[in-house]
């Protein structure tokens, strides 16, 4: 076993290498178990992975007093593969996942109360302004970001209140419609700075706004609200995080 474990490793199928680059060190090399090279540098371009965490908020329909957010609640987490080219820009393949409480305490009338998780599944561009992979100096970075994507949401009334009434005013009947669960076009928004720890680790914070076309992520959609005391417009989200995000490949350039 000690025998083969040392042949192994010197052919470099158990190990990974480093390849040169041109632009500043050295970039990752992979090569898989029957020793095929899977990113060999010949791949243009930085990948990285990165989490996120923070307070995010559903600007919705519901009347009520604020609601902070906490571990359990009203807050989103993220996990983002990025892959910037030369020039400091490029895409992101990204997941969201997020849980919502909110009430209608202010609407004595409605008296909704809900909890709702929302997923977010979403591709965006990705700009550098400032700094990069490809800067001289990439300790700090800001960058920008936008896209699209599908937002799923399963939204519970927990205080069981999913009858509403309908209101004749001037001959025009007003509805308020409660619904479950929805599957709906997003389209997030956002900026961020990046501080380099170490040539691979970076830390940051993110804001961006999540522009939803549909209003039942917090399974509510009053038409219209002259009785509900709300905005009509389409359900978005907010969301403030901190980031961690680590390389896993710097490409030849």
């Amino acid at each position: 076993m000690l025998t083969l474990g040392g042949t192994y490793a010197q052919r470099g199928l158990i190990r990974h290498q480093r390849s040169y680059n041109t632009y500043g060190g050295y970039g990752f090399s992979f090569n898989d178990y029957l020793g095929y090279k899977l990113f060999d540098g010949t791949i243009p371009g930085v990948i990285d992975i990165k989490a996120s965490f923070g307070p995010s908020f559903i600007n919705g329909d519901t009347n009520g007093t604020p609601v902070f957010p906490s571990f359990s609640s009203n807050n989103m987490i993220s996990l983002q593969m990025n892959h910037i080219f030369p020039g400091n820009i490029g895409y992101v393949l990204s997941y969201m996942y997020g849980t919502y409480t909110g009430n209608d305490s202010l609407n004595s009338i409605r008296n909704y109360a809900y909890r709702s998780v929302v997923s977010e599944i979403s591709i965006q561009a990705k700009y550098y302004i400032l700094g990069g992979p490809y800067a001289n100096d990439p300790t700090h970075s800001l960058y920008i970001y936008g896209g699209f994507g599908v937002a799923i949401s399963n939204a519970k009334s927990t205080n069981n209140n999913t009858s509403f009434g309908s209101w004749t005013i001037d001959n025009v009947t007003y509805n308020e419609i409660y619904k479950e669960k929805s599957t709906v076009p997003v389209f997030p928004l956002g900026i961020g700075y990046q501080y380099a720890l170490t040539d691979n680790i970076s830390i940051g914070a993110e804001i961006s706004g999540h522009l939803i076309l549909g209003d039942y992520i917090e399974g509510l959609n009053p038409k219209p609200p002259i009785l509900s005391g709300n905005n009509i417009a389409n359900d978005n989200i907010t969301h403030f995080a901190i980031t961690l995000a680590f390389k896993l490949y710097k490409g030849r350039d």
